[in-house]
């Protein structure tokens, strides 16, 4: 920056060489004064702060930097980065913005720093969109941002981004930055030093910043959508649902870890760009809390950060009383509210009211928040250290006595409902497990399977899984076997209402009646008073919001349905689907756990998609015998030729019990069990 006094000190010198010289040429001698004098004028003319605060006011993104209230000195600076107008400055990456006042001194860094703050507040700052961002698969966002570091950079840089986006083993995704640094075998300072350099590349590769920003959207409308808080194992795991792995990867448990790591080093990445952001703009979005060295939790306000942890506590407490308990969701959530609104207003006002999250994803933020609890599949809390034998004797319970099991298929529902715990192990180390619970089941050599001791027929309260008996009907009668039908047929829709329970409906389709299972839906509807929906419809206009939301063409979407698996486009539209499939699940665990209890059903069709998409366990959530429905759930499954069974899709659906929760339909007159005549609704 020009030194006033410097200037002075120069005109002074020539002034005194003038007047030595002024005898001999009196004429130059005064010339050269008046033009220092000038030189020294304008240099040194300052414009009152009031000029630059009315010329910023007035800037418009148009208007050159040297126009706008900026210093020489700062001007000078941004001209460096080639920023020489107001847009061109909101346009900068921030990563890039940090980097260059870095490098000045303090007067000019807060100068720069304040002046772009206020011109992002009044003009916006725009922002680039990644080409294809609501397609991209979670490989995909790996790959493009290594292509970013992996030319002509160190190989130390190199492998610092294969550690933090889980491409090399053997470092937690959010580990500190001396931990990255040990790992590395270099000191701490050169730790603090990569990040900021892989930040860098980030900032300047082809789309890779505008992805990262992305993403931090995502976590913005997840953490809103959370009430405010959420864990960061549960926004790991939401970024995976949203940027899915390749469609063989959920099989394996290596792959679902490496898929889960890698959802983790993206949103660690993303969040130090948002820290960035956060420094530029001097607005905080999130305030971070850390549990030991990992980040885990991000809220909107500090008050919300002390609810979580005094309901993370309380999960603690609950879970630690006894180990072997698993806690009804709703006995959760209840403790869990309480717990939440204590730690909230312990740092408030007493008196404030508190904004409590939704009982299912309170007891999921509490469980991924403490110590010693997890949640269940069914939204139960539960101790991590769970024995083997009680999640089987919790996993299996309301089994029908006649029902048998295959290894593989309580292994399974085990994993189903305590995803957090281990994998019980197979046979034989199965058969002591099964042993030491009070179920009674056995080992069949002979059958393969586990089959109960004594096969007593099922308790009125259980599922049931055989025909009512009836005398035999004369042979000769012609509608006998109708009249039986009919018979077993209502009293198994009479007993599904009254129990409020899941009924698996295979209606057979006729040649010349391909939409034969939309008319039984209509028809059950109509008699029981019922609600219709069509998941597919319920699906396609979830995905045209989306759509339409984030500028993504629809033909687009519409015509990746016809892609090849495993290109780009069926990534593309895998990715919209596990967008819209929770928004799914919430209307669905709503309408059936949480609405008044109602003998109306909830009949459901078109469910194929769940199965194309690896989401049937949606289904298995609903028909599990243990779960609190609140009103009969009914699945109308066409029975088209060589697909028999409560199958969606040619792929089974999970079902607590098959032999009770399967109702072939029979095509006879008056099936249907009286109703009011009540016309159905119908969600399209």
């Amino acid at each position: 920056m020009f030194d006033p006094t410097i200037a002075q000190a120069m005109v002074d010198f020539f002034a005194a060489a003038v007047s030595r010289d002024s005898a001999h040429r009196p004429d130059t001698a005064e010339d050269m004064l008046r033009g220092w004098q000038r030189i020294f004028d304008t240099v040194t003319a300052q414009p009152s702060p009031q000029d630059d605060d009315a010329a910023a006011e007035r800037a418009e993104a148009a208007t050159a930097l040297a126009a706008a209230g900026l210093s020489p000195r700062a001007v000078s600076a941004l001209t460096a980065a080639q920023v020489t107008t107001v847009g061109e400055l909101l346009a900068l990456d921030s990563t890039r913005l940090n980097r260059v006042v870095s490098r000045e001194a303090k007067p000019t860094r807060k100068e720069i720093t304040d002046r772009y703050r206020q011109w992002a507040q009044r003009l916006g700052k725009p922002r680039a969109r990644p080409t294809g961002s609501d397609l991209f698969g979670l490989d995909d966002a790996v790959a493009l941002l290594m292509s970013a570091v992996s030319r002509g950079k160190s190989a130390t840089r190199t492998l610092a981004a294969e550690l933090l986006l889980g491409i090399t083993p053997g470092l937690n995704a959010f580990a500190s930055t001396t931990e990255i640094a040990e790992k590395l075998g270099k000191s701490g300072p050169r730790g603090v030093q990569l990040l900021k350099e892989l930040q860098d590349d980030w900032a300047d590769g082809e789309g890779t910043g505008a992805l990262l920003d992305a993403v931090a959207d995502i976590v913005a409308q997840m953490v809103s959508d959370f009430g405010g808080v959420a864990a960061v194992a549960t926004l790991t795991t939401e970024i995976r649902a949203r940027l899915p792995e390749p469609v063989s990867a959920p099989s394996e448990t290596a792959a679902r870890a490496r898929a889960e790591r890698a959802a983790g080093g993206l949103l660690r990445v993303a969040l130090d760009r948002l820290n960035t952001h956060e420094t530029v703009s001097g607005e905080k979005q999130f305030v971070r809390r850390r549990h030991g060295r990992q980040l885990a939790l991000l809220a909107t306000d500090e008050t919300l950060l002390a609810a979580a942890e005094a309901a993370a506590r309380r999960a603690d407490d609950l879970v630690s009383a006894d180990t072997a308990a698993v806690i009804p969701g709703p006995t959760a959530a209840r403790e869990l509210r309480a717990a939440f609104a204590a730690g909230y207003h312990s740092v408030t006002d007493p008196q404030s009211p508190v904004a409590l999250p939704a009982d299912h994803r309170l007891v999921r933020l509490a469980a991924a928040v403490s110590k010693h609890a997890a949640m269940s599949g069914r939204g139960e809390l539960h101790d991590t250290a769970l024995a083997p034998a009680d999640a089987v004797a919790v996993a299996l319970r309301g089994l029908a006595q006649s029902e048998s099991l295959s290894p593989a298929q309580i292994r399974s529902r085990v994993a189903a409902r305590f995803p957090d715990l281990d994998r019980v192990p197979l046979r034989p180390h199965l058969d002591a497990i099964v042993a030491r619970t009070d179920l009674d089941l056995t080992w069949d050599q002979q059958r393969g399977e586990y089959r109960f001791a004594d096969p007593r027929p099922p308790s009125a309260t259980s599922m049931h899984t055989r025909q009512p008996t009836a005398v035999p009907a004369r042979t000769d009668a012609p509608d006998a076997t109708a009249v039986g039908a009919r018979v077993n047929q209502a009293a198994v829709l009479a007993r599904s209402v009254a129990e409020h329970g899941f009924l698996a409906i295979g209606v057979p389709i006729p040649p010349d009646r391909p939409g034969e299972h939309e008319r039984v839906a209509a028809q059950l509807a109509e008699t029981h008073d019922g609600q219709v929906v069509d998941v597919t419809a319920a699906l396609i206009a979830a995905m045209r919001d989306l759509a339409s939301r984030q500028g993504v063409s629809w033909d687009l979407i519409r015509g990746a349905d016809a892609a090849e698996p495993g290109s780009r486009d069926a990534h593309g539209l895998r990715t919209v689907v596990e967008r819209v499939i929770p928004q799914l699940w919430e209307e669905l665990r709503r309408n059936v756990f949480d609405d008044e209890v109602s003998d109306k059903p909830l009949i459901l069709t078109e469910a194929s998609p769940l199965a194309r998409y690896g989401h049937l366990d949606v289904l298995a959530k609903l028909s599990d015998l243990s779960a609190p429905r609140r009103r009969p759930v009914w699945l109308v499954l066409p029975q088209l030729r060589g697909q028999h069974g409560a199958l969606v899709d040619r792929k089974p659906i999970q079902l607590g019990s098959p032999g009770g929760q399967f109702l072939l339909w029979q095509h006879t007159p008056a099936l249907l069990a009286a109703g009011d005549g009540t016309t159905a609704k119908k969600v399209r």
